[in-house]
């Protein structure tokens, strides 16, 4: 039913979203998993009900149920993005979405004592990438060739720093 109720279903995801920090905020960690998880429930797609719990789970430790809740979003987003019928309005909300996960997913990872900022790096370096090959399809279809930026020989520099 969430997914029928359109923009009505992400309202009352953002409202259990809001209600489920002010639990957490008040040491309720069982309640805000709850209301978290309606909120889900209610807009299946929403990347930032999914990130808020993949955040909530880190926070209680549980890193290894957050990095799987992500992986598992990122790749059913990557899935949709694919799909050859896709729409491009059906495209950039999955292409939106998978930025998202892989930003929140970044910015938990940075947090890591250990390999954090290298695992959040890559990350990021992989939603950069799916924009930049989306941004080229798209510019392809318009006719206007893919994005990329010029050889250091056409900018007049050698390409050496220094």
């Amino acid at each position: 039913p969430g997914s029928s109720r359109g923009g009505r279903g992400e309202a009352e995801a953002e409202l259990l979203r809001e209600w489920s920090s002010f639990e957490e905020r008040c040491g309720n960690g069982g309640r805000a998993r709850s209301l978290l998880a309606r909120a889900r429930a209610a807009a299946p797609r929403s990347a930032a009900s999914l990130v808020a719990s993949a955040t909530l789970e880190w926070g209680s430790r549980r890193y290894s149920s957050a990095r799987e809740m992500l992986w598992k979003a990122t790749q059913r987003e990557r899935r949709r993005l694919a799909k050859p019928d896709a729409s491009p309005a059906g495209r950039r909300a999955s292409l939106s979405r998978l930025l998202q996960l892989y930003s929140g997913w970044a910015s938990l990872e940075a947090r890591a004592r250990h390999g954090g900022v290298e695992r959040a790096l890559a990350l990021l370096g992989e939603g950069a990438a799916l924009l930049h090959e989306e941004q080229g399809e798209g510019r392809e279809e318009e006719g206007e060739g893919p994005l990329t930026a010029a050889p250091p020989e056409a900018a007049g520099g050698s390409g050496a720093a220094g």
